[in-house]
């Protein structure tokens, strides 16, 4: 159901890559990744070159986009990690930020960073900024850039 209604709010994206080096990635990660709509293939464990950032350095993921977003993170609710994308039609510095339920901040992803137009994701992997794991709970991410400023809630569970 929560596909149906992003898809008809236009807010779905389909994180399937039919890349080359993807599809090398089904031999170790089966076919039945194929259709996982809702999550990206982690291939770090099998090869160099990973198709899914698990640092706080963003990786752009397509061409230029018409504006600038803040899209939800997945997998939501998420355990241990989730996955951030944003899109910028223009040059800019980023800041993306955690942050608990009381506006706390939590864990600073990308701190003003310069950033090309595109369409980019992030990874956090449920931990603060001493490296320790951050409590079940509600938590909201903060995109801030010259233009731009948007939040979205997303849901830690253990």
């Amino acid at each position: 159901m929560e596909i149906l209604n992003a898809k008809f709010a236009g807010t779905f994206v389909s994180t399937y890559t039919r890349d080359a080096a993807a599809s090398g990635c089904l031999l170790c990660h089966s076919a039945a990744q194929k259709y996982a709509v809702m999550t990206e293939m982690n291939c770090t464990p099998c090869h160099v070159t990973a198709h899914n950032s698990a640092t706080g350095t963003a990786r752009e993921i397509s061409s230029v986009p018409q504006q600038y977003n803040l899209y939800q993170n997945y997998p939501n609710p998420f355990n241990p990690s989730t996955t951030i994308k944003f899109s910028m039609p223009e040059p800019d510095k980023v800041q993306i930020a955690i942050y608990d339920i009381q506006g706390t901040l939590v864990k600073n992803l990308i701190n003003h960073e310069e950033y090309s137009s595109g369409t980019y994701s992030v990874n956090w992997n449920g931990k603060n900024e001493s490296g320790n794991q951050a409590a079940s709970g509600v938590y909201i991410a903060r995109i801030i850039t010259s233009k731009f400023s948007r939040a979205i809630k997303m849901n830690l569970l253990k």
